[in-house]
């Protein structure tokens, strides 16, 4: 069975990657300039170690105290940058396609399914009942075609004295028909496939 897609749900789902990938790399830039923030924090603090163990640190001190300005500096323009961009992305990278134009195509997808792919399963199905019930009428007109033979071996048998032999007619329905059950339906609902013993015409 061939299922339709949904196009529309696609569309709406990849419709907002363009902005998120665009959003994407203002975020990692920001990331990045925090990381280097926090590694001249790092580095500060390993200097003024330096320094209470009497080192003398003076310039590197100098040096780190500057890049700490900076890397703050650089933080702080990331950050407005990335909210730049997520105000860009939203205004023109995002997609048109509503929730509701998702409900409205959706009613036309749902006619389009039941037309599609539906429609042919409910003929099968109703071919399949007819021809079930055909092989059903024709089981019982077989086990009524021989009624007449069988009742005439029966009376003959009887007017034996002392003979218990009874004759069956060749088939009959309830012995020998294959019967829907319950339990089949069941199955077919549950694992979507035909049952075991029906497989392979058994």
């Amino acid at each position: 069975m061939e299922l339709l897609r949904w196009e529309l749900l696609d569309e709406f789902k990849a419709q907002d990657n363009k902005a998120l990938e665009f959003q994407r790399k203002y975020k990692e830039k920001l990331e990045d300039e925090k990381k280097k923030a926090r590694e001249a924090v790092e580095n500060y603090e390993a200097i003024l170690l330096k320094e209470f163990a009497g080192e003398n640190v003076a310039t590197a001190k100098k040096k780190v105290l500057v890049d700490i300005e900076k890397a703050n500096e650089a933080v702080k323009v990331a950050e407005e940058e990335r909210i730049k961009a997520v105000d860009y992305a939203n205004k023109n990278l995002t997609g048109s396609i509503t929730a509701d134009d998702l409900h409205d195509d959706f009613i036309r997808f749902r006619d389009e399914v039941r037309e599609k792919v539906l429609q042919p399963i409910l003929d099968r199905q109703r071919k399949a009942l007819a021809d079930y019930y055909q092989a059903l009428a024709d089981h019982y007109m077989l086990s009524d075609a021989y009624k007449d033979e069988c009742e005439t071996i029966n009376q003959l048998t009887r007017k034996r004295k002392g003979s218990m032999r009874v004759s069956h007619r060749p088939t009959e329905v309830y012995r020998d028909a294959i019967l829907p059950k319950d339990a089949d339906l069941e199955f077919v609902r549950i694992s979507k496939e035909v049952p075991t013993h029906l497989q392979g015409g058994e």
